[in-house]
C-alpha cells in the first residue's frame, strides 16, 4: 500500500482525529502509573522487611485462587457497554447489576475455593485470606462498570486521579496492616478497603449511578446469555496470567514459590497498570474505529509502535539497575528473585503488545477468537512453567514462562492484524522492526553485566552506564528502522503541549 492510496490517507486522517484523545489518555495514565510505580516500590521495600518469604508464597497461591474467579470480578461486561457505544447509556443500569450480582457469585466461590484449597496445597492461612479477599469481588466488579461510563466519554483524568487515590490508600493500608501483624492477610485487607473507598470516589464521579439488585430473573438470564462468550474471557484472561501458580505451587517449595511470587508482585506493580491503562485508552478509541477495518489497522500499527518503544526503553533500564538496588534495598534478603525480576522485565515488551492486541478483539466484539487465544495461552502457561520447573526448578519455571509471554505477545498480534486483513509476513515484518532494537539492546546488556547484574553497590555506576548505552542504542534503532516514529511522536507530543498550554491559560480540563 503507498503512501498515496487513498484508504491509507482516509485512515491516516481518521487516525488523527483520535490522536488528540489517546495522547491525552496516556498522559493521565502515565502519571497514575508514576505514582503507583513510586508507592508500589516504597511499599515493596518496607513489606520485604516486614515479611517473610514463606508469607509470598501464600500470596502467590491466594492469586492463583482469585484467578479461578475472576471472570466474576471482571466479568468483561464492562467491556461489552464500551463496544456498544449509541446504546451505552440505556443498557448501563442492568448491566451494573449483572456484573454485581456476577461479583457476589464469585465471592461465594471463592470462600469455598478457600476451604478447599488450604488443605490442597497445605497452607491453613488460604482460608481467611481468601475469605477477606472475597468482599473485594463484588465491590471491584461494580468498580468496573463505573469506569467504563468515565471511559466511554474520555474521561481520563478523572479516571486516572480515582487510580492514584486508590493506590494511595493501598499503599497505606497495606504497610499499616503488616506493620501491626496482619502478616498473610495484609493484601487482602489492603485490597478490600482500597476497593470499596475506590467504588465511593467512582460513583461521585460517574454519570450514571449502578443499580445492585432490581433487575429480574429472566433479564438477568438473557443478559447472561447474550454476553455468554466476554464473561467466559473474564475468566480466560485471569487463566492466561495466573495459570503457572496452579502447578508450581505443587512443584516448587514454600521457599523458591515466595521468591517467585515477590519477583511477579514487583513487576506486576508495574505491568498493571500499564496494562490497565493500555485498556482505558484504547478500547473507546478502537471501539469507534471498529466499522473502519484499514482505519483501525493503522491505528493498532502506530499505537503499537510507540508503546513498544517506550516499554523497551523502561524495561531495558529497570533490568540493568533493578538486581543492584534489589541486593541494596532489602540487604540480599530478595537476592533469589532477582533473575525472575529480570526475565519478567525481559518479556514485558512482548507482553505489551499481546495486551493491545486483546483491546482489538475486545472493542470489535470478536470474543469467540479472543477467547481461543487465551485458551491457548493459558494451557501453554501452565505447561511451560511445570515443565520448567520439574528439569530445571526456579530458573526452569521461569524460562518456560518468558518463552509463553513472548509467543503469546506474537501470536496475539499476528492474529489481530490478519483479522484485520493483513498478510503474515507483513505483520512479521512489522514485529521485527519493533523489537529488533529492544532485542539487541539486551543482549548488550547481558553480555556486559551479565543475566543478572552486578548486586555489590560499588558496581553501580559501571553497571548504570552499560544500561544507558543499552538503551541509546535501543532508541537510536527504533527510530532508523521505524521513520514513522518521529512524525507520531512529534506530533502527539505537539497536541498534548497545545491542550496543556491552553488549559495552563484558561483553567479548562484537558481530559
Amino acid at each position: 500500500m503507498t503512501s498515496d492510496d487513498p484508504i491509507e490517507v482516509e485512515a491516516k486522517t481518521s487516525y488523527r482525529s483520535y490522536a488528540k484523545t489517546a495522547a491525552i489518555g496516556m498522559v493521565w495514565v502515565s502519571a497514575a502509573i508514576a505514582v503507583a510505580k513510586l508507592l508500589s516500590f516504597i511499599s515493596q521495600i518496607i513489606l520485604g522487611y516486614l515479611l517473610t518469604v514463606e508469607t509470598y508464597a501464600v500470596f502467590g497461591l491466594a492469586a492463583a485462587a482469585l484467578s479461578l474467579v475472576a471472570g466474576f470480578q471482571n466479568s468483561s461486561v464492562s467491556k461489552v457497554l464500551i463496544h456498544k457505544g449509541a446504546n451505552f447509556d440505556r443498557l448501563f443500569p442492568e448491566y451494573s447489576a449483572l456484573a454485581f450480582q456476577l461479583g457476589i457469585v464469585g465471592a461465594l466461590i471463592l470462600i469455598g475455593l478457600g476451604f478447599c484449597l488450604q488443605f490442597y496445597y497445605e497452607m491453613p492461612a488460604l482460608m481467611p485470606v481468601l475469605a477477606i479477599t472475597a468482599v473485594s469481588v463484588p465491590i471491584l466488579a461494580a468498580n468496573t462498570i463505573l469506569i467504563a461510563d468515565l471511559s466511554q466519554s474520555f474521561q481520563f483524568r478523572r479516571i486516572n486521579q480515582a487510580e492514584i487515590y486508590r493506590s494511595l490508600i493501598y499503599a497505606i493500608v497495606l504497610v499499616s496492616a503488616a506493620g501491626l501483624g496482619a502478616d498473610s492477610l495484609t493484601v487482602a485487607i489492603a485490597t478490600t478497603l482500597a476497593a470499596a473507598i475506590a467504588h465511593l470516589y467512582l460513583r461521585g464521579m460517574a454519570r450514571q449511578s449502578p443499580i445492585y439488585f432490581r433487575i429480574s430473573t429472566g433479564a438477568l438470564r438473557d443478559l447472561l446469555k447474550a454476553n455468554r462468550p466476554a464473561i467466559i474471557a473474564g475468566f480466560l484472561i485471569a487463566l492466561a496470567m495466573r495459570a503457572d501458580y496452579l502447578v508450581l505451587g505443587r512443584l516448587l517449595n514454600a521457599e523458591l514459590l515466595g521468591f517467585y511470587t515477590f519477583g511477579f508482585m514487583l513487576v506486576a506493580s508495574l505491568m498493571q497498570p500499564i496494562s490497565t491503562g493500555i485498556t482505558q485508552v484504547f478500547l473507546p478509541v478502537f471501539a469507534k474505529q471498529q466499522t473502519d477495518k484499514a482505519e483501525l489497522s493503522y491505528s493498532l500499527d502506530r499505537y503499537t509502535l510507540m508503546t513498544s518503544v517506550l516499554a523497551s526503553m523502561f524495561c531495558l533500564t529497570l533490568m540493568g539497575v533493578a538486581p543492584s538496588l534489589i541486593n541494596f534495598a532489602w540487604g540480599g534478603k530478595w537476592d533469589g528473585a532477582q533473575l525472575v525480576i529480570v526475565a519478567l522485565l525481559f518479556a514485558m515488551p512482548f507482553r505489551v503488545v499481546a495486551t493491545i492486541a486483546g483491546v482489538v478483539f475486545e472493542a470489535t466484539g470478536a470474543w469467540e477468537l479472543r477467547n481461543k487465544l487465551l485458551i491457548l495461552q493459558a494451557v501453554l502457561l501452565a505447561s511451560f512453567a511445570g515443565i520448567g520447573a520439574v528439569y530445571g526448578g526456579l530458573p526452569g519455571a521461569i524460562f518456560g514462562v518468558i518463552i509463553q509471554r513472548i509467543l503469546s505477545g506474537v501470536v496475539d498480534f499476528t492474529a489481530a492484524k490478519h483479522f484485520l486483513g493483513q498478510g503474515v509476513l507483513a505483520t512479521i515484518e512489522f514485529l521485527l522492526r519493533s523489537f529488533a532494537p529492544f532485542l539487541v539492546g539486551a543482549s548488550f546488556l547481558a553480555s556486559q553485566i551479565g543475566i543478572v547484574g552486578e548486586p555489590a553497590t560499588k558496581h553501580f555506576a559501571f553497571v548504570t552506564a552499560y544500561t544507558l548505552a543499552a538503551v541509546a542504542v535501543t532508541t537510536v534503532l527504533m527510530f532508523v528502522l521505524n521513520p514513522s516514529l518521529r512524525r507520531d511522536q512529534g506530533a502527539l507530543i505537539g497536541l498534548v503541549s497545545k491542550r496543556l498550554r491552553r488549559k495552563r491559560n484558561s483553567g479548562q480540563d484537558p481530559s
